[in-house]
């Protein structure tokens, strides 16, 4: 008898506060799947990309908590992205399953500085299934605890991000919850800032900090280093002011990203669980696009144009040469079309956008000096 009770009376507990539950810190994975809680970071990007991801805790108590994640985007153009994510999070007898489209819009502006906004709708349907419970025969399924209609209920949600981006600074906001029919909106907020310090060519440093707001948890600030070898390996440790750790680890082979993270229980904890595991991985794709004639190396290739408008700047300009001139600007111009188009690998975005800019900018040169002669 004393147990149906404590049962009965958490359930009364769950259904004021379930909120607490749809909101929690670990339904919306966040360390090394930013998407999960930002809409407008399917904008930051060039590239498609689809992403599985799955955390839960290990060594907890039965009906601990198992959150899956799958969601795709893919750019429309060169400022507007689209994509969708659903979300499944399992905790006892409670269920929710969370499905939305996002889309974002970028603005770019001088120096690779990019602004992206990020809007996402869709549905959120909670569930709550009785027999998960320990000895849940001896409970009475007409008491009004568990027939309330929010336990089963399907309501539109929405939710918005903002992403800022160069080839240093990252910063993200977000409302990932922000509306809910029927409800009040939820004060909810995930927010990001990192800056990127290059090592080398090919190694980089990152300190970043977050900072989560909820109602049910108020403020957790976390700071986090992650660090870059080869362009390939990624190790990541941080600290929240929750008392916990982070540690994770990721391999980027190009087109497919491999990671895993652990969080360390903190002293509350450690009894009853050995901390959160996550499993990442992301699949880059390119949108299709036409096919052209160019190296298959685009570095190498934006390398010859570059030093071809090297030797037309050095050339020794008089009245024979201007036409041969005006004929290799134009040449250039139309392999710099054709290699902003290239169906390029994406670990080369940053050098193929740098090249770019310098052959727009020694183009510009030459035009403003033989151009109207």
């Amino acid at each position: 008898m004393m147990k149906k009770v404590v049962i009965l009376l958490f359930l009364g507990i769950a259904n004021q506060g379930l909120l607490a539950q749809d909101l929690s810190a670990d339904f919306y994975s966040y360390y090394q799947n930013l998407y999960a809680v930002n809409p407008a970071i399917s904008g930051t990007t060039e590239f498609g990309t689809a992403i599985l991801n799955s955390r839960y805790i290990g060594g907890g108590v039965p009906g601990s908590p198992i959150n899956l994640m799958a969601g795709v985007y893919m750019p429309l153009n060169s400022s507007q992205s689209l994509g969708g994510r659903i979300i499944s999070d399992s905790r006892g007898p409670f269920g929710l399953v969370k499905g939305d489209l996002t889309y974002a819009y970028s603005v770019n502006f001088q120096n690779n500085n990019k602004l992206v906004f990020g809007i996402s709708g869709g549905f959120l349907n909670r569930n709550f299934s009785s027999n998960r419970i320990e000895n849940f025969e001896s409970l009475d399924n007409t008491d009004p605890n568990l027939q309330a209609q929010y336990n089963n209920s399907t309501r539109f949600v929405a939710g918005s991000g903002v992403a800022f981006k160069n080839e240093k600074l990252k910063i993200t906001t977000s409302l990932p919850h922000f509306v809910e029919a029927n409800q009040k909106p939820a004060l909810y907020s995930f927010s990001t800032a990192g800056y990127t310090f290059t090592l080398g060519k090919k190694n980089s440093i990152e300190p970043w900090g977050s900072f989560l707001y909820m109602q049910t948890l108020g403020n957790i600030y976390g700071g986090y280093l992650k660090g870059k070898i080869v362009d390939r390996f990624i190790l990541q440790v941080g600290y929240l002011s929750n008392q916990t750790m982070n540690f994770s680890a990721s391999v980027d082979f190009s087109f497919l990203n491999v990671g895993y993270s652990y969080q360390m229980p903190n002293t509350q904890l450690r009894n009853v669980n050995n901390g959160n595991h996550q499993v990442f991985l992301a699949f880059k794709f390119k949108k299709s696009r036409t096919r052209i004639n160019l190296a298959d190396e685009p570095e190498e290739n934006l390398i010859n144009l570059f030093d071809r408008l090297n030797k037309v700047l050095t050339t020794q300009s008089n009245s024979e040469s201007i036409e041969e001139i005006k004929f290799e600007i134009q040449q250039v111009r139309t392999k710099l079309k054709e290699a902003e188009v290239l169906n390029q690998d994406p670990k080369n975005e940053k050098e193929v956008h740098k090249m770019l800019k310098e052959i727009s900018s020694q183009i510009n040169q030459l035009e403003k000096k033989y151009g109207n002669k």
